[in-house]
């Protein structure tokens, strides 16, 4: 989408209405940000707890469970699992006015807006978070508590399936400070 908008909801007012014409209803709208990635059964998930919840006008899912790579400083690259319902990657909204977007809600406050729901099946998302992230000192101060550190080679071992993706690309910037 390319607008002249000077904010993502302005932008996203009209593709979200022309979409939800031709559908006949809001569209089911998902959040990744640009260091998020998503496993290759995220979309099938998606669609598969959606339908479940065809009847609702207005409803949120969550896929709380998937994987971190840190590496803040000169502190060495560590591997996590994380379980954390409505995390920004992959969480998911249908909203009854079919202009607003998911970008209207912090993705952590949208179960106090809307019906939730959650999805344990797989791993759904790999967080990437580092030194010169845009959330680099808030998130390093403020770590997940429920995030559990893993070997390497248990990592690599959760991430083949769904992030096999990941594993050759060259993710120097996380390593070199």
């Amino acid at each position: 989408i390319l607008s002249d908008a000077t904010d993502v909801e302005a932008a996203l007012q009209q593709p979200l209405r022309s979409a939800a014409s031709a559908n006949v209803r809001s569209v089911l709208q998902f959040k990744v940000d640009d260091d998020d990635a998503l496993g290759r059964h995220f979309i099938a998930r998606l669609r598969r707890e959606a339908a479940r919840f065809d009847d609702m006008a207005a409803v949120a899912i969550s896929f709380p469970r998937g994987l971190i790579i840190r590496r803040y400083d000169h502190e060495p690259t560590s591997y996590w699992s994380l379980y954390s319902s409505f995390i920004g990657a992959g969480a998911a909204v249908r909203l009854a006015e079919p202009e607003k977007s998911i970008f209207a809600f912090r993705h952590r406050l949208i179960p106090q807006h809307l019906t939730a729901f959650s999805s344990t099946e797989g791993l759904n998302y790999v967080i990437l978070r580092w030194h010169a992230g845009d959330t680099a000192t808030e998130q390093k101060d403020n770590w997940f508590n429920n995030a559990a550190e893993l070997t390497p080679d248990a990592f690599v071992e959760l991430a083949e399936d769904d992030f096999g993706f990941l594993l050759d690309q060259d993710l120097g910037f996380l390593t070199d400070p």
